[in-house]
């Protein structure tokens, strides 16, 4: 019976398994089927779109600044160089373009980086070359006469019409369309809001740019325009009137308020052209620099519009390889300058290899400091030091995503606009360009260049903030921004490249352009001469070009040289 009875019941519980283990799988097939697998799969693929940092070489930068280097001279035999330069953006290739330009080639360019360009440096994979920061040249005034002279020397320049103005080569002008802004839910030309604004907010769009040309109108005592490209070929007056000096003191913000400039759509964009130039916003942005940015362009070109822009796939990396490409043999990538000291006549500057932490020194008779103030004053002697308080650094990101082809618009149907600017008015970012605008394969595969100011918090703060920021979170903030414009982004994008800068840019916040410590960066030091952006208070190409060119007329007088040409 027993055994009757437990055969039974073994068999009946062999039964009751085998039917609950079918429901168990039936209701984990149907869960499965119900399950949004497509979803799923989509998600894996974007967690597995390849992400790669690029940043600068912040170690050495810390170690300076912590002060870990050895103080002692370095062993082994020193180098003698007439000339060294120390950084290789565009002030440091300036300085060398413009020593080579006057029949002096007798120098040495030491750059930290495994290549120079600062952030006028690009890259390149398989689909295109790309910018890695600064991405376009405007068509230059006529005072940025050093621009003009580069420009004629590598070809953009290609002859001058009856009246003098330059001819441009066509190839390097921006085609159109050149810039669109996504608003309302669609793409318009340019990037000035225009949808939906109300008859007060164009009246006061109007009012606004009136009052952009009268400053742009506006000239000093000496007859030479206040608002000027460099900065130091305008008027004197510049920061001298009452009313000018004012709006350096105050920020774009509190400019706006007090002119009454309230309407949402033209702070937007005014805010955005702050970011864009300075990495800062209306509130941390002095009103003369922001005033300066709409008022100051005044192009000459007998083939282009005075606005018009030049534009390369690797956006400004192109001019920074035709400066490196002059200095051919003369640049020494991967090694940085560590203790500046002052000899008799000799300056001595010690070094540091990147890549295997070898030290050495070199003796010069004049050199170029072409970094950062901030850099500069940790490897200075203490009485060339200079306070820079006041100067603030933009933190940015720059992304650079490759595509299988161009998004589209979220409007059906449409083919996808190939604008070279493509901005969002909904985004914190300052939207993309696109790498291959300039060229003829534009309808498939490509690189978009994402730029995000980090600005929402103090630069310090951004910075920490950046740092602690993982491959992975810096994959989903990009793609979840540019969603807003193209939905479809995801499925398009193969790979994404980014930057952290984290001392990007000088930014001219309120007092610094006007203030006692801008004007004393300039100064030399005995034969040590600086050249930087951050002197003049706005990182442009021009304002870095000209410094450059400033601090190679110097060494030249040291060298008791005389120029060839371009004298001031």
């Amino acid at each position: 019976m027993s055994g009757t009875r437990t055969s039974t019941d073994r068999a009946r519980r062999a039964g009751s398994f085998d039917r609950r283990h079918f429901l168990i799988a039936a209701g984990g097939f149907l869960a499965a089927a119900a399950f949004p697998w497509h979803r799923w799969l989509r998600d894996l693929r974007f967690t597995a779109i390849p992400i790669e940092e690029h940043s600068p070489n912040a170690a050495l930068g810390h170690r300076l600044r912590d002060g870990t280097i050895p103080a002692e001279a370095p062993a082994g035999a020193i180098e003698d160089v007439p000339v060294l330069v120390l950084g290789g953006g565009i002030a440091g290739l300036s300085a060398a373009w413009w020593l080579s330009r006057n029949g002096f080639s007798d120098y040495l360019l030491l750059e930290l980086e495994d290549r120079t360009g600062g952030n006028s440096m690009s890259g390149e994979n398989a689909v295109s070359a790309y910018p890695w920061g600064a991405h376009y040249l405007p068509i230059p005034n006529a005072e940025s006469r050093f621009v003009h002279e580069f420009l004629e020397e590598i070809g953009a320049i290609t002859g001058r019409d009856g009246k003098g103005r330059p001819t441009f080569d066509e190839t390097m002008i921006c085609h159109d369309a050149v810039e669109r802004l996504w608003i309302e839910g669609k793409f318009q030309e340019g990037i000035v809001p225009q949808a939906g604004l109300t008859g007060d907010e164009r009246a006061e769009m109007r009012r606004f740019f009136d009052e952009m040309r009268r400053f742009g109108d506006r000239k000093g005592s000496d007859g030479r325009p206040i608002f000027a490209i460099p900065i130091a070929e305008g008027s004197r007056d510049r920061f001298r009137a009452k009313d000018l000096a004012e709006l350096d003191r105050m920020s774009m913000a509190e400019w706006l308020d007090r002119e009454g400039y309230r309407s949402r759509p033209l702070r937007w964009y005014l805010n955005y052209a702050c970011r864009d130039d300075f990495g800062s916003p209306l509130e941390r942005t002095s009103a003369w620099a922001g005033i300066h940015y709409h008022a100051a362009r005044r192009g000459v070109a007998a083939n282009a519009d005075s606005q018009a822009i030049l534009a390369w796939p690797e956006g400004n990396g192109f001019l920074a390889g035709k400066l490196r490409a002059l200095g051919a043999g003369k640049i020494r990538a991967g090694e940085a300058a560590t203790r500046i000291s002052v000899e008799g006549d000799a300056v001595l500057v010690d070094t540091l290899r990147a890549n295997d932490g070898a030290r050495s020194r070199i003796r010069a008779k004049s050199v170029v400091v072409a970094t950062p103030r901030f850099v500069a004053n940790r490897i200075l002697p203490e009485a060339a030091r200079a306070p820079i308080d006041s100067a603030v650094y933009a933190p940015w990101l720059v992304a650079n995503l490759t595509v299988e082809d161009l998004p589209g618009t979220t409007e059906e149907g449409h083919a996808p606009l190939t604008a070279w600017d493509n901005v969002s008015y909904y985004s914190d970012s300052l939207g993309y360009v696109v790498a291959t605008h300039q060229t003829e394969s534009i309808a498939r595969g490509s690189v978009l260049t994402h730029y995000w100011p980090l600005s929402d918090r103090p630069a310090k703060e951004a910075r920490l903030r950046a740092a602690r920021t993982t491959p992975a979170e810096w994959r989903e903030r990009i793609l979840a921004d540019l969603e807003g414009m193209h939905p479809d982004i995801r499925s398009r994008v193969t790979r994404i490249d980014y930057r952290v800068w984290g001392h990007g840019m000088i930014s001219p916040a309120p007092g610094y352009l006007s203030g006692d410590e801008r004007a004393g960066l300039e100064r030399s030091f005995g034969r040590v001469h600086f050249a930087h952006s951050d002197i003049s208070g706005m990182s442009l190409f021009e304002e870095a070009q000209y410094r450059g060119v400033l601090a190679a007329k110097r060494v030249l007088s040291d060298l008791g040289r005389t120029e060839r040409r371009g004298k001031v």
